[in-house]
């Protein structure tokens, strides 16, 4: 039975469409709820690699850092070794709580991405998105166009 979408309003196409995204993996939104089924701490920092294969679905998801509060130490080196070392990982998506709850990108998370873009490029891994989140929201650096 096919679907008539003219007489569908905006919001159910907007989860129809986000329906489908989900299915190949490729939303932010279906990224942060597996997040979130992660056993993690919000009231401190975790940086988290989601590993990716050519079709951009995953393959695994590591918390590689954990820091403070505030912020937490990002070694550039650990990271894209984590991502090289998932057999048929061609990119990832870089993500990380704001224990403060807010997900805007802060300084040091533009500048991390402008870092770990170039690093990316030279060794041919893609970074697919940067994903800031909390227990209720969440942003992607790739659509507000940080990377």
């Amino acid at each position: 039975m096919a679907m008539n979408y003219d007489r569908m309003r905006k919001h159910e196409l907007v989860a129809l469409l986000a329906q489908v995204r989900n299915e190949k993996g490729r939303a932010p939104g279906d990224i942060v709820s597996r997040l979130r089924r992660l056993p993690i701490d919000y009231g401190q920092e975790h940086v988290i690699l989601v590993s990716l294969d050519t079709k951009l679905h995953v393959l695994g998801m590591k918390v590689l850092f954990k820091g403070g509060i505030e912020c937490s130490v990002v070694d550039i080196r650990v990271l894209l070794r984590g991502a090289l070392m998932v057999g048929k990982s061609t990119g990832f998506i870089l993500a990380h709580n704001h224990p403060s709850g807010e997900c805007t990108p802060s300084r040091e998370d533009i500048a991390l991405a402008r870092r770990l873009k170039d690093a990316c490029d030279i060794i041919g891994l893609q970074l697919v998105d940067m994903l800031i989140f909390s227990e209720c929201s969440h942003s992607s650096m790739k659509e507000d166009g940080y990377i």
